[in-house]
């Protein structure tokens, strides 16, 4: 969901014979979770 919505990249790959996923978040995720971030300090009061 995160990845269609373009917040998340997600790559997968091996590491010897074990998969791997390296999931990382995009500039736009960044932003969005920044915003959210703030959104939830303004409705705590900033505590």
């Amino acid at each position: 969901m995160l990845e269609k919505a373009g917040y998340v990249k997600v790559t997968k790959g091996y590491v010897g014979k074990r998969p791997r996923t390296w999931p990382a978040l995009t500039r736009e995720g960044h932003a969005a979770f920044k915003a959210h971030c703030q959104a939830l300090r303004a409705i705590a009061g900033d505590a």
